[in-house]
């Protein structure tokens, strides 16, 4: 399926999509606001020979996209688990793109709140009103569940997801936070038990070496004081 074609899909969920081109400013989605209503037969004609990408814009028809970023954390699968509880989405929800460690999770709400109300905080990412790129069959860039969604993202309400944002925020900065406490407390007990294994080695090998001389030692002086008569008789004779 080419990039055409998985526009045309897009489009078709609801979504306004635009071809990508890398270094390009993307200008086009900002007509949007001026009450521009894309059609299908647009979509067709724009260049998609020359695009490296799809993006569509959130905000328009109540889009809206939730980054979560999780590279601090080992705990990705609980989170995003976690993420679609509080936002009554099911486990198995559709709309989510991976990228790495940053999880981005479509919905839609109403559009009774107006103006830029994106925000942007340690963990998490609001797209309230911008652009967003839609995976295109890239394995590094993909849905969680491999395939396209059918049906189109589903409807949150405002105050619901605000609330929502807030404590999915909390909760991963409070298990960084304990996680880099877990850290630290494990390298420092790592470094005990070095230091103490170390010792005990040191420990070990000086008594070892000790030893080793004691044994040189005094195997050396029991064989200076030997007493061998045939010698001595030997020396007598001679006299």
């Amino acid at each position: 399926m080419d990039l055409q074609q998985l526009a045309e899909l897009y489009f078709n969920r609801k979504l306004y999509v635009y071809p990508f081109r890398c270094g390009s400013c993307v200008p086009e989605w900002r007509k949007e606001w001026n009450g521009h209503t894309q059609t299908l037969e647009e979509v067709k004609l724009y260049n998609w020979k020359d695009a490296g990408s799809i993006y569509a814009v959130a905000g328009k028809k109540g889009i809206r996209v939730i980054d979560i970023r999780l590279e601090k954390t080992k705990y990705k699968k609980w989170f995003i688990e976690r993420a679609l509880e509080m936002l009554n989405l099911p486990i198995d929800y559709d709309w989510i793109t991976v990228r790495g460690n940053e999880y981005s999770i479509i919905i839609e709400t109403a559009d009774d709140r107006k103006g830029d109300l994106n925000r942007t905080c340690e963990f998490t990412r609001l797209y309230w009103q911008d652009y967003f790129l839609l995976p295109t069959g890239n394995p590094n860039f993909h849905f969680l569940g491999n395939f396209i969604p059918k049906q189109r993202p589903t409807h949150i309400e405002n105050e619901h997801l605000f609330s929502c944002l807030e404590t999915i925020e909390e909760e991963i900065r409070d298990s960084v936070e304990k996680e880099g406490f877990i850290r630290e407390a494990n390298s420092k007990m790592l470094n005990k038990v070095k230091i103490f294994f170390s010792n005990i080695f040191i420990g070990i090998f000086s008594i070892i070496a000790l030893a080793l001389f004691a044994y040189i030692f005094f195997k050396g002086c029991n064989s200076s004081s030997h007493y061998d008569p045939d010698h001595v008789h030997f020396e007598r004779f001679h006299q």
